[in-house]
């Protein structure tokens, strides 16, 4: 069942001056011109659309975010440190495709299966609907130096394994 509106327009705006937030309706499509999410080392800029008869979705995001962040998705990883993203959601609500690319410094991830954390990830990663690209990550694993390289979760390969780290020199 989905909810119809009919010729509503509205803008809402935030009152404090660091998350100004522009949200329009029109011809059942939602627009947000402007909404700012901040939080502790997070602030990101999302922009787009929804149409709602249509069915499509078109957002954007752009900023820097915490890594901390992927503990909400992932329950059984620790992680912090801090990435400069661009990522986009688009195409049917149903079967959204995502993409983009992060910018990795100082990054910390920690799996409760595993003994060691991997400290000091630094680096580039992209992602779409072929799963997400390590690009020459580098890190400590152990104490040694380690770097971080192949697609997860594409369709060959849906997990890590020894072929994805292999040590720096």
């Amino acid at each position: 069942r989905h909810t119809r509106f009919r010729n509503v327009t509205g803008v809402q705006t935030c009152a404090l001056p660091i998350c100004p937030i522009r949200v329009s309706f029109t011809d059942n499509t939602v627009r947000l011109g402007r909404l700012k999410l901040a939080g502790d080392g997070t602030e990101l800029d999302v922009s787009g659309q929804v149409g709602l008869t249509e069915e499509q979705v078109g957002i954007t995001a752009r900023g820097r975010a915490n890594l901390a962040v992927l503990q909400a998705f992932f329950p059984d990883l620790r992680s912090s440190g801090e990435a400069e993203l661009t990522a986009s959601v688009a195409g049917d609500m149903r079967e959204p495709q995502f993409s983009g690319s992060a910018a990795l410094t100082k990054g910390r991830i920690r799996h409760f299966s595993l003994p060691h954390s991997v400290d000091d990830i630094n680096g580039a990663v992209t992602f779409d609907a072929d799963g997400v690209r390590l690009d020459g990550l580098t890190g400590k694993l152990g104490g040694g130096d380690v770097r971080l390289g192949d697609t997860i979760g594409d369709r060959k390969s849906t997990r890590l394994n020894s072929s994805h780290v292999s040590e720096s020199r």
